[in-house]
């Protein structure tokens, strides 16, 4: 999908976010540059969140952006999923939660998850999604990961396990501590992840989620902080 495809912020968001953007450019800290943004266009706590999750300065944006794989270059690779990532990504996007087009080419979500994620039937439709789109990228192997920390992780990797198996995928889905170390570990993957700090970690990318978003679902609560 075009990036022109996708409508831009309001304009409040894009001026806070120009101006975040070249703060960041020029050296300015992270956290201090958010709060100085925020205070200045007087953002509210969603807001604030929307440029931390979509605006990032120009060599960290691009250097995410030379490690994303097309979907075309996953077929016969292993894919190392982010699983609490792109399950919550997806989740979002059938729910309505505004989604963010970064500035570094991935697709965030806002829901802002931490250890309380519940079990739904919305879940269920995410993983579904999850497990037909993989069908047809046709990957050697999955790996998926969820963070044990997080409520219900065992019972979501049992559920995603089980959908790729029921379509043939060869897969191992599990609970672990650590995802980000797991999958960082695993130099022969690809990430299947929009995890800023996990992105720096690996070499490379694909955004599972935004894969499914852009050719699954219609994106009505997806937008960009970019022109």
């Amino acid at each position: 999908m075009n990036a022109l495809d996708i409508p831009q912020a309001d304009a409040v968001l894009l001026h806070a976010a120009e101006d975040l953007r070249y703060l960041l450019t020029h050296g300015y800290p992270r956290a201090a540059s958010l709060t100085l943004v925020g205070n200045r266009y007087n953002l509210n706590a969603a807001g604030r969140h929307i440029l931390h999750r979509g605006v990032f300065g120009p060599t960290e944006a691009e250097a995410r952006k030379e490690k994303l794989l097309p979907p075309d270059r996953i077929k016969g690779r292993i894919l190392a999923v982010d699983g609490h990532n792109v399950v919550i990504t997806l989740e979002s996007a059938l729910t309505g939660i505004t989604l963010i087009w970064a500035d570094d080419g991935l697709v965030r979500d806002i829901a802002g998850v931490r250890g309380g994620h519940t079990l739904t039937p919305v879940t269920e439709q995410a993983v579904s999604l999850l497990a037909e789109a993989i069908y047809s990228l046709q990957p050697a192997e999955i790996l998926a990961y969820f963070d044990a920390p997080i409520s219900h992780s065992g019972l979501l990797a049992a559920m995603t396990q089980e959908q790729l198996a029921r379509l043939g995928i060869d897969n191992t889905a599990m609970a672990v501590k650590t995802p980000d170390d797991e999958i960082a570990a695993r130099k022969d993957a690809v990430a299947a992840t929009s995890d800023s700090h996990l992105a720096d970690r690996v070499t490379h990318l694909f955004d599972l989620a935004a894969h499914i978003i852009f050719t699954r679902l219609k994106p009505r609560s997806l937008i960009r902080l970019f022109t």
